[in-house]
């Protein structure tokens, strides 16, 4: 796609159990791990060419490979697979902030601090 398209949008809710969907990817599905039970935590975000993978607390909780999208067409692999020039938070988030790991360029890396409900992250291509 061109410069500024919407590829999609990983989101993070903080229900019992934490769920976490992926846009054309998943549906709202439970993390495979319990997550550390620690009040405040912080998500670390990586994104490459074939997965989305979540840390909490420096414990992987998630590692989804697109090639395994629940989508019955291609559009998770599609979208998902991009370069990714641009991350935004959505308006209302549960984040007290985010920031990139320092000398990582190959990869998309974010880590947020979350500690309310829900957590919306927009990825622009």
């Amino acid at each position: 796609p061109a410069s500024g398209v919407y590829l999609g949008y990983f989101q993070l809710q903080f229900s019992d159990p934490p769920n976490y969907y992926i846009q054309y990817c998943t549906s709202y599905n439970p993390f495979p791990v319990t997550l550390p039970v620690e009040q405040d935590k912080v998500w670390t975000i990586t994104k490459t060419a074939t997965t989305l993978k979540i840390e909490c607390n420096g414990v992987e909780v998630l590692n989804y490979v697109f090639s395994d999208s629940e989508s019955t067409d291609s559009t998770c692999v599609a979208r998902w697979s991009q370069d990714v020039e641009l991350i935004k938070f959505w308006l209302y988030t549960a984040s007290d902030g985010y920031r990139q790991k320092p000398g990582m360029q190959t990869i998309i890396y974010l880590t947020i601090e979350c500690v309310n409900l829900i957590d919306k992250i927009k990825w622009l291509h």
